[in-house]
C-alpha cells in the first residue's frame, strides 16, 4: 500500500511522542508517534475520476523508529462509506437531533389520541416519556419520528415534553378543552348479575381504570372506555337504582337512567322435612312445628324458634339438628336449659357475647340464654299489660321482634301494646316509639303510631327498622329518635318499584345487610308469601317467592314459600328463613 501513495506521500521526521502528519491526495490525518507498533484511526479522503468519496476507515498502522525516518511498514482498512462532497475534506456527520417538532392536533380533551413528529425518538414506545403539561401521558406506539399517545386526564394546558435517556424536548402546548361529563344512556336497562351494560354519554376517559361506575351505589367493573362510551359488568346484588359515574380526582358525577335490576336467587331446604312434628338429628330428617324465629351467629350456627315444639333448636353448619332449649311443655320455668320451658317462643337476637334473647310470646317475657345454656328471665312479669319501668316489674303485651345494638341495648316489638320498647344495660325498660294507639302516624317517636309491630333489625348506623304488618308498611326509627316510612303506601297488595309506591301484605321477618339493604319476609298475610327487599336507593324488588303458598325450592323466581315469618342472614350474606306451615328452615343464596 505505501507503493500506491508514491510521490504525493510527504512525511516529516520526529522522535517517539512527536505529532507527524500524512497528506494523501490534500486529505491530511494527524497521528502520534509511539515506541512499537499502534493502532490509530484515520480519515481518508481518495479522489478517481474526479468523483470524490467520504470514508471512514480504521488503519491499523505498525510503524517503526529508523534512522529518525518514519517507514509504513502495512496498513489495512475497513471501510465505511458515506456521501461526500466535491472535493476537499468532509467531517464525519452529527448524530440525528432530538427534538419536538409538532403535535396533532393541538388540542382536544382527556382521551384525545395525539401524534407527536419530531427526530431522535426511541423505537420503543415505553422507552419514550411525554407528559403534557407535566402529567404523565399513555404511549401507545413510536418511531424515530412520530409517537402516538392519550391525553392523560386532569392535565390541563400547557407544553408537551418527550424525555429520552436523560434529554428532554419541549415541544408545542395543547389546549385541554373540557368536555362535560355526562350519561346519557345504558344498554340494556335491565339484567342481572355479571350482565355487560354499555353506557354512552361524554367526557369520560380513555382509560378504564380512571371511570368509576356505579350501580345503585355499588362499584362496577369497567372493561373498556372511550370518551363517548363505557362497556361494565354489572355488580352482585346491587339492586334497582340509578347509574352514576365519576372519574378518579374529580369531584363531578353524572347521574344516569335508573338501572332494573333481576336478583339471582336460589332457594334450598336447609333443614326440616315438611312434617310438623319434633325431631333431632340430620338437617334433612329432622322435625319442626311451626318455626317463626330464626337468627345465625358468627360461627354459621343457626338458632330456631320452634313456635309449636316450645324449644329452641339449633343447626349447625353441618347440618345437625339439636335442642338448644327447652323441654318442650308449654309454660314458664328459668335454669338449665334442658329444664327451661317456653310458651310459643317467636324472635331471636343475638348479642356481641352471642347471648341469645328469646320473645316468649305466650309468657310476654323476654328471655336471655347465655352461651353456656342457662336461662333467665331479661324482662317482663307475668302480668300482661303495659308498663314501663325495671325489668323484672315491666309488662309486654304479645311482643314478636327483638333486635340488640352494638351497646348491648334491647329493642322489642310489642305488637298489642303498638310500640317498640327498650331494655338497657342497666335493666330498665322504656318507650322507644309509639303512643299505644293503634294507627299510623310518622313523625317524633313519642308521636308516632303504629298499627301491628313486628319484626325488628338494626343497620351499622343504629337506625332501627320495623316491619308495620297491620299498616303493610316498613318504617324507620333514627337514632335521634324521628319516625318515617322507608317502603310501603299502605295498600295490602304487592307492587315493586319506587319504595313510596310499593305494596306489601303483612310483612314480618326482618334483616339488615352490610349495604344497607334492607329485606323482610311477607308472612302475615295470606297472598304475597314473598322475600321483598328495600335499596338505599329506595326500590323495592322480589328475591324470592311467586306470590303462592305451597313448597318449591329451586330459582327465586319460582319458588314457594308458607308463611315465610323469621329471618336471619349469615356473614356470607345468605338469607335463612323460618317457613312457617312448610315446616321447614330454608336458605336463600343472592346475587
Amino acid at each position: 500500500m505505501p507503493g500506491d501513495i508514491k510521490g504525493k506521500q510527504l512525511a516529516q521526521f520526529g522522535k517517539t511522542g512527536d505529532d507527524f502528519q500524512i497528506a494523501i491526495h490534500s486529505c491530511k490525518v494527524k497521528y502520534s508517534i509511539s515506541a512499537g507498533y499502534r493502532s490509530v484511526p484515520v480519515s481518508m479522503c481518495l479522489q478517481a475520476n474526479k468523483i470524490n468519496a467520504y470514508f471512514t476507515a480504521k488503519v491499523i498502522f505498525m510503524l517503526r523508529i529508523k534512522s529518525r525516518l518514519i517507514t509504513p511498514i502495512a496498513c489495512a482498512f475497513l471501510f465505511f462509506a458515506q456521501a461526500c462532497s466535491r472535493g476537499g475534506d468532509n467531517p464525519t456527520p452529527a448524530p440525528t437531533a432530538f427534538a419536538v417538532t409538532g403535535i396533532s392536533p393541538t388540542s382536544g380533551a382527556d382521551g384525545t389520541s395525539v401524534t407527536i413528529t419530531g427526530t431522535g425518538f426511541s423505537v420503543t414506545p415505553a422507552a419514550n416519556t411525554v407528559k403534557f403539561n407535566g402529567v404523565a401521558a399513555t404511549v401507545q406506539s413510536a418511531t424515530a419520528t412520530s409517537i402516538t399517545v392519550i391525553a392523560p386526564p386532569g392535565a390541563g394546558t400547557g407544553a408537551v415534553s418527550v424525555t429520552l435517556n436523560g434529554q428532554t424536548a419541549m415541544g408545542p402546548v395543547f389546549n385541554y378543552t373540557v368536555v362535560p361529563l355526562t350519561v346519557t344512556g345504558i344498554n340494556p336497562a335491565t339484567g342481572a348479575f355479571n350482565t355487560s351494560v354499555t353506557i354512552t354519554g361524554t367526557g369520560f376517559s380513555s382509560t378504564a381504570a380512571n371511570n368509576i361506575v356505579k350501580f345503585n351505589g355499588v362499584s362496577a367493573i369497567v372493561q373498556s372506555a372511550t370518551s363517548v362510551s363505557m362497556v361494565v359488568t354489572v355488580p352482585a346484588k346491587a339492586g334497582t337504582g340509578t347509574v352514576t359515574v365519576s372519574q378518579n380526582g374529580q369531584a363531578a358525577t353524572a347521574m344516569g337512567p335508573v338501572f332494573n335490576y333481576v336478583y339471582t336467587a336460589t332457594v334450598s331446604t336447609f333443614a326440616g322435612n315438611g312434617t310438623a312434628g319434633f325431631a333431632d338429628g340430620a338437617a334433612t330428617s329432622a322435625a319442626f312445628r311451626a318455626p317463626v324465629g330464626v337468627v345465625v351467629d358468627a360461627s354459621g350456627n343457626v338458632y330456631v324458634a320452634d313456635a309449636g315444639n316450645n324449644r329452641i333448636r339449633k343447626i349447625t353448619p353441618a347440618g345437625v339438628v339439636s335442642t338448644f332449649a327447652g323441654n318442650g311443655t308449654t309454660g314458664f320455668a328459668d335454669g338449665p336449659a334442658a329444664n327451661a320451658r317456653f310458651n310459643a317462643p317467636f324472635g331471636l337476637a343475638l348479642d356481641a357475647a352471642e347471648n341469645l334473647y328469646v320473645v316468649d310470646q305466650g309468657n310476654n317475657r323476654i328471655r336471655k340464654i347465655t352461651p353456656a345454656g342457662i336461662v333467665t328471665t331479661f324482662a317482663g312479669s307475668a302480668t300482661q299489660g303495659f308498663a314501663d319501668g325495671p325489668a323484672a316489674s315491666a309488662q309486654f303485651h304479645s311482643p314478636v321482634g327483638v333486635a340488640v345494638d352494638a351497646a348491648g341495648n334491647v329493642f322489642v316489638a310489642d305488637w298489642l301494646n303498638y310500640r317498640i320498647r327498650k331494655i338497657n344495660t342497666a335493666g330498665i325498660v322504656t318507650t322507644y316509639a309509639g303512643n299505644g294507639t293503634q294507627s299510623f302516624a310518622d313523625g317524633a317517636a313519642a308521636s308516632a303510631a303504629f298499627v301491628a309491630p313486628s319484626g325488628l333489625a338494626l343497620d351499622a348506623g343504629g337506625n332501627l327498622y320495623v316491619s308495620d304488618e297491620g299498616s303493610n308498611r316498613i318504617r324507620k326509627i333514627t337514632p335521634a329518635g324521628v319516625v318515617s316510612t322507608l317502603a310501603g303506601n299502605g295498600i295490602e297488595g304487592f307492587a315493586d318499584g319506587s319504595a313510596a309506591s310499593a305494596e306489601f301484605e303483612g310483612p314480618v321477618g326482618m334483616v339488615v345487610d352490610t349495604a344497607g339493604n334492607v329485606y323482610t319476609g311477607e308472612g302475615g298475610g295470606i297472598n304475597n308469601d314473598r322475600i321483598r327487599i328495600i335499596t338505599p336507593a329506595g326500590f323495592v324488588n322480589t328475591v324470592a317467592g311467586i306470590g303462592t303458598r305451597g313448597f318449591a325450592d329451586g330459582p327465586g323466581s319460582s319458588a314457594k314459600f308458607d308463611d315465610p315469618i323469621g329471618l336471619a342472614m349469615d356473614v356470607a350474606g345468605n338469607i335463612y328463613v323460618a317457613d312457617e306451615f312448610n315446616n321447614r328452615i330454608r336458605k336463600i343464596t343472592i346475587q
